[in-house]
């Protein structure tokens, strides 16, 4: 059984998600919380397997509510915003980074066409995300800091080992990301390490959910410095550029260019998928591919990773301490596809120090 806490100000949002919920056998809801203060003081005795919340609440909100919870709580917490194109969606990226596992819009009412699909939606990514493990951070002003346990040294390779083995001065001409739950605020850690003048462009597959992509977009771009596009069909690509993957279409380059495809059978039931954009850079850039995969469940990416590696490009894959989920990057290491492991704060620094190099020709 999943339970679940629901929090939200709105006595008809609470009571219409609790209904959705409860209309699965496997979830029960064990808490309806006001506020973010109703909703910490609950935990006192109540600990459910997943935190609905709201983000614009009197008090205590959304974004502050679950900065304290993740202080001293291990729960999922899956932001439930406003309608799609609202503020609330836009300020779900702020708990993301907080921590939260994921966001998704509030259903519509009851009548709307859309409700079932929303409602199947809720239940699913509820469903998902309790499973997702996740380690108390950051600060409360509530209560003390708890030490985090730290990966032993002999776990990772540092840093200046890991630039030493990447830093041969092999030229590249496209960087792709794969990313999952969690990857909004470690795809703005890598993409604000990187200098404006990063010679090349990166293509992006940021699995979302339905409506958020935009706001997620706008979010990035008031945080880092590069350009940042949603993809369109046939867009030439420019150096030291951003570009997303759009909703429902898979996403492919070559020869310097996207190409679009809303018609291709989902891949791992994702669509845009990693996959299909490493298979294009894997045989259409070969040894001057670098592909990421970063923190997601699932094996999304894995096995296309290898193709980029085997091809003979740089290819990396997320820690397992920085992840919030280890599912995609995990597989590939796994699969021996990743050249490097490496933390979002060291890519940023290596794909910067592999410009350099490019630019100077050091060998």
């Amino acid at each position: 059984m999943i339970t679940v806490l629901i929090v939200d100000d709105s006595l008809t949002s609470r009571e219409q998600l609790k209904m959705i919920l409860e209309s699965d056998a496997a979830i029960q809801v064990v808490g309806m919380a006001v506020d973010g203060h109703d909703a910490l003081a609950q935990l006192a005795t109540c600990q459910p397997n997943l935190i609905l919340m709201d983000i614009q609440m009197p008090g205590l909100d959304g974004i502050q509510t679950t900065r304290e919870v993740l202080a001293h709580y291990p729960i999922p917490i899956v932001i439930c915003s406003g309608v799609v194109g609202t503020e609330e969606n836009f300020l779900s990226f702020q708990a993301i980074e907080m921590g939260a596992v994921a966001a998704l819009a509030k259903p519509p009412g009851l009548g709307h066409t859309d409700f079932k699909t929303s409602a199947k939606e809720i239940i699913r990514m509820v469903k998902i995300m309790s499973e997702v493990p996740i380690i108390c951070r950051g600060q409360s002003r509530f209560w003390p800091a708890k030490p985090r346990d730290l990966p032993p040294t002999k776990a990772r390779t540092t840093l200046s080992s890991q630039v030493e083995k990447v830093g041969d001065g092999r030229r590249f001409k496209i960087v792709a990301m794969g990313a999952s739950t969690g990857g909004p605020p470690v795809l703005k850690t890598i993409l604000s390490k990187l200098k404006p003048t990063f010679p090349v462009p990166l293509v992006i597959v940021q699995h979302i959910s339905l409506g958020f992509l935009d706001d997620m977009v706008r979010w990035l771009g008031q945080e880092v410095s590069l350009p940042i596009h949603i993809a369109t069909h046939n867009q030439i690509l420019k150096p030291g550029e951003v570009y997303f993957a759009p909703n429902d279409s898979h996403m492919s380059v070559n020869h310097g260019r996207v190409r679009l495809d809303s018609i291709t059978p989902k891949e791992y039931g994702l669509r845009p998928a990693a996959s299909y954009l490493f298979r294009s850079v894997a045989k259409n850039y070969g040894s001057q591919g670098v592909g990421l995969l970063l923190t997601g469940m699932g094996c999304d990416g894995s096995a296309e990773l290898k193709l980029i590696r085997d091809a003979g490009g740089i290819t990396f894959a997320q820690s397992r301490e920085s992840c919030a989920v280890f599912g995609m990057p995990g597989e590939a290491i796994k699969r021996r596809a990743a050249t490097h492991i490496l933390a979002p704060e060291e890519i940023g620094v290596v794909l910067n120090m592999m410009a350099q190099q490019q630019g100077t020709g050091k060998k």
